[in-house]
């Protein structure tokens, strides 16, 4: 959701989405779809990546949603900490996979509106 709703909404960065878990190419679960679409967000064609997938030195920065994701970064793939940055200051936001559809509005309500105060929307 990050990734589609920041290239929506912040057009002069580019945006890449990747996970640390070793299983890429999942599908978006429905409940996400249908609430990403409460944010006008489109994820119908989303597969998910591992940050395998990407080379740190074309990443100025990693933003993080918990602490579980900033440690897998530093320790399994050995990115650089001054280059990881944690989307909201007061709170880990936890992934809702496998939860409900509530569960995923309130979770990309919070990323929606950290993601506006990062990048001044």
């Amino acid at each position: 959701f990050a990734e589609y709703y920041s290239k929506i909404n912040f057009q002069n960065y580019n945006f890449f989405s990747a996970g640390t878990i070793k299983r890429a190419n999942r599908y978006v679960p429905i409940f996400a779809l249908e609430a990403a679409l409460k944010f006008e967000v489109n994820m119908s064609n989303h597969l998910s990546k591992n940050i395998k997938d990407i080379e740190e030195k074309n990443i100025d920065v990693f933003i993080v949603m918990d602490r579980e994701n900033y440690y897998d970064l530093i320790k399994k793939f050995k990115v650089n900490k001054n280059k990881i940055l944690f989307l909201s200051n007061k709170q880990d936001i936890l992934d809702p996979y496998n939860e409900n559809l509530n569960n995923f509005i309130l979770t990309y309500k919070c990323i929606s509106k950290e993601l506006d105060l990062l990048f001044k929307k």
